[in-house]
Order: structure tokens, then sequence, then C-alpha cells
């Protein structure tokens, strides 16, 4: 209501993702010891317990497939696995124009061991985001990511965090060629605009993220804006995305542990029941990105119509490396 803008951008869908329904009864919590409530379907799969009753003619009752394990294939495929992403940037003040990357990270709650993460946020609170040892930037925790052992055995907290946070991006910015990196002597002619010399590189903490170019904002004073200086007023982008330093892994229901005693899930009166989670690491390191960037203008001789649009990033799933073009045959 403040500017006046409005944005608009189609839902993100996954076509073919499960191969049977997966409906659940939508009301108990997995933390409750529901294992069909509403927790699922996940990015991990579906229904981890069969509901006892199968739907279609000739059907079994008790028969569902458990269809888990899906989020490493995620990462793996073009679906939701990035390793580069490009798309404009723009912060030209001069003309009224702004533009933002959204970026979310979908899928990072099935990286979490989640009765110990649940448990963590009681009486703990939230620490403020720090740097590690490399100078990395580190996301707000609220349980640890390495097992401490040496406090004795009352004190061991066990490790339930296994996210990609914080994830890097490493941004490589080009002129209207596509040169990148362009060292420009004193007085030499260019094409515009010169990109800069350097690859800036910030990371992202959270699982929704905004980037700004130049202190440039569209959506106004969030809490969240991290600001990347392109050295530039507009241009186009490819950034690098990488998942953080250390082990990835995904955390799901151990059926063979629990399957025996939940068989039909739990009902809410046994709300509190231990679950056994079990983390496995991820084999495939893409990390799972979707998002757009949100373009606007406003223009100072009529402050009553500024405008805005969406543009999808456009995404790579692996590194390729491109062949050099084979020299011409002499005829």
């Amino acid at each position: 209501n403040a500017t006046g803008i409005e944005f608009g951008d189609n839902a993100v869908h996954i076509r073919n993702f499960l191969d049977a329904p997966a409906i659940t009864n939508q009301q108990y919590s997995l933390l409750s010891g529901d294992l069909n409530g509403f927790d699922f379907p996940d990015l991990n799969g579906g229904v981890p317990l069969s509901s006892g009753g199968a739907s279609g003619e000739g059907a079994t009752a008790g028969t569902d497939p458990i269809q888990r394990g899906r989020f490493n294939a995620l990462r793996a495929s073009d679906a939701l696995g990035v390793s580069r992403m490009v798309n404009e940037w723009s912060a030209n003040p001069a003309n009224g124009v702004a533009m933002n990357w959204v970026l979310t990270l979908p899928g990072q709650y099935t990286m979490l061991r989640l009765p110990q993460y649940a448990a963590s946020l009681t009486g703990v609170g939230h620490p403020a985001p720090g740097v590690d040892g490399k100078g990395h930037l580190t996301p707000a925790t609220v349980c640890p990511r390495q097992p401490i052992a040496a406090r004795g055995a009352a004190s061991v907290i066990a490790e339930c965090d296994y996210r990609d946070l914080p994830v890097a991006l490493e941004f490589t910015a080009y002129n209207r060629e596509e040169g990148s990196d362009t060292v420009v002597s004193t007085g030499e002619l260019v094409v515009s605009p010169t990109p800069p010399t350097t690859r800036p590189k910030t990371y992202l903490p959270q699982v929704a993220n905004v980037i700004t170019f130049a202190g440039e904002r569209v959506f106004g004073p969030l809490a969240h804006n991290i600001d990347v200086d392109l050295g530039q007023p507009y241009g186009w982008v490819s950034a690098r995305v990488s998942s953080r330093d250390g082990d990835i892994k995904v955390c799901d229901w151990d059926r063979a542990q629990d399957n025996g005693r939940v068989s039909g899930g739990f009902p809410g009166a046994s709300a509190g029941r231990a679950l056994t989670v079990e983390c496995s690491a991820l084999t495939h390191k893409n990390v799972p990105v979707i998002g757009f960037a949100a373009w606007s203008r406003k223009a100072a001789a009529n402050p009553n119509a500024p405008y805005a649009r969406i543009v999808e990033h456009s995404y790579r799933a692996a590194e390729v490396a491109f062949a050099p073009t084979p020299a011409p045959t002499p005829r």
C-alpha cells in the first residue's frame, strides 16, 4: 500500500514427484507421534506409514507404498537442484529503478533431526548469527551441528542440524559482449557496462533471503536484506551456488525401528511418544533453490504511477564443461 506496487508470478510445482496418492489425516504432527499427520507429504516423499487402506479397483488394504527418500533425487535433478543461477540486476536510482533477488531454499527442514531440534527450542532461546573460523556467516541455530562430548555425560547434546545453510553465492557479472572480469587500462575504450574485476561472494543464512544491489531496496527495510555491490548500476550476472562446508544429511523416521509399534499411526492421546529419527548423508551437493528477481520503477514525474514485474531466475543443475569449438575443416 505504501508504494502502490504489485508483483505477480506463478507458484512452483513439481510434476510426477509421487506415483501414488499421499493424503494424510491432517490432525497431529510428527512430534506428537502421528506419522500420518500434517507434516506429510514433504519434500522427502509421501506418507511414511501405510494408512491401512488403498484406493482403486483391485487394490488391497494395507498395501499403500511407502514413498520416501525423494529429497536426494530432487537435488540431483533439474527440478530443484542448482549449481549456478543467472538473472539481471539493477540498482539505478537516477531512473527510479531497483531490482532485488528473492532466493528460497526449499526442503531445509528435512535436514533437521526434528525431535531434538524441537526440544532445543525450549528454554534455550535463539542464538544470534555469527561468523565461523573461515569467516563464513553462520545462521542463528538452536542445536549444534557437531556432537559436544567434552562436557560430561549429563550435558552432551545430540547434533541435529545438517542443513545447507549458510549457502554461498559467488557472483560473476557480464557486459554486453558477455565478457567478465575485465581489466581496463586507463583511457581504453570498453563495452559498457564494464563488469567488476572481482567476484563478490555472499552467504544466505536463512531459508528465505532477499539480496539487494548497491543498497537499493524494492521491498523496504526487511530484517534479512543481504547487500551485494557489483560496481555497476545494471547488467546480468551468474551466481555459483554451493552448500556449506561439512556434512549435509537428510533426516527421516526410522521405519525399521518404529514400524512394529506405530503401524497404524498414533492417535492424539499418544502425544509426546518418542520416535526414532535417523540422518543419512546426501550424495548430491546441488542446493535446492527457487526464486525470482523483483523489479520496480518509480517515475519522479508521476509518483502515483509506479510499476513492477517479476523475472524468474534461470538455473543450471550441474556444472558443464563446454568443449572448445572445433576449427573449420580446410576445403
